[in-house]
């Protein structure tokens, strides 16, 4: 009878280190999970702070688009902007899409030709295009303007 009490305890010393170590193991998995997810977040959030040129960090002063490129997109007052948009087939906006701000038919507008067409507050579209080289609406592609004539 002892044979069988004393295989009957291994049993239950076998099955309860079989789950200790289960637990241990699960343990040791779930923390090392939760530390690459958080790392990885805060990479993302630290690289959103910044502005990127296609892919790669870039330092909050670099300019990306020249004042000499800045100059070849039209300028205009937004009442012709308004009618430049018209033949071109684009919705008439009322709002500037950079500040929100509405546009008054004396307001200054920039028009993102030969790109996409859209329009901004002058200011509002060169302070953006100095640091993105894309529309700030549709995320049209502007830098291959910069090597071509507009």
């Amino acid at each position: 009878m002892e044979d069988s009490s004393g295989k009957t305890a291994s049993s239950h010393l076998h099955v309860s280190v079989v789950v200790a170590v289960s637990i241990l193991f699960l343990i040791i998995t779930l923390t090392i999970a939760s530390y690459c997810s958080t790392r990885s977040r805060q990479m993302r959030l630290r690289s959103d702070q910044y502005p990127t040129i296609e892919g790669g960090p870039v330092s909050s002063t670099v300019v990306v688009m020249e004042e000499a490129v800045l100059e070849r997109f039209p300028k205009v007052l937004y009442s012709e902007a308004k009618l430049i948009r018209n033949e071109l087939g684009n919705n008439n906006y009322s709002t500037c899409s950079v500040c929100l701000g509405d546009y008054r038919e004396s307001d200054e507008v920039r028009i993102l030709l030969p790109g996409c067409g859209h329009a901004f507050h002058l200011n509002c579209v060169d302070s953006w295009l100095r640091l993105r080289p894309t529309c700030p609406l549709c995320r049209h592609q502007l830098h291959s303007l910069s090597t071509s004539p507009i």
